[in-house]
């Protein structure tokens, strides 16, 4: 075990929370607080309101819930992507890229994360 490692083990568990989640909420709230001050300060660019126009009149792509196949297992980025790409999805893991292709040509589902 490493000496921080070590070190973090024998810390009451206030302690640990002091040391490991204060730093990381301050840096939360900084990088909050520069995009509000950039959004306050900065100009809207005419491709930020293209962008929000479109996003705003353009009909969902995808439906709400699906069964979708991705490659990987929980937590790994297809997974991200699917849970971007649909509100409710039922995630069919698989362990090759094939395997999705063949969940999708197959029938199982619809839609295919790589």
């Amino acid at each position: 075990m490493s000496s921080r490692k070590a070190k973090m083990a024998e810390m009451p568990i206030p302690q640990l929370v002091l040391d490991m989640g204060f730093p990381l909420m301050f840096s939360l709230l900084m990088d909050l607080s520069k995009s509000y001050q950039a959004k306050l300060l900065l100009p809207e660019s005419k491709y930020e309101k293209l962008i929000d126009t479109a996003l705003s009149e353009t009909s969902p792509l995808f439906p709400e819930k699906a069964t979708v196949a991705c490659q990987g297992t929980e937590g790994a980025y297809a997974q991200v992507a699917c849970n971007k790409l649909f509100s409710l999805p039922n995630i069919m893991y698989n362990s090759s890229f094939e395997g999705v292709f063949n969940a999708v040509e197959s029938g199982l589902c619809k839609y295919g994360v790589l």
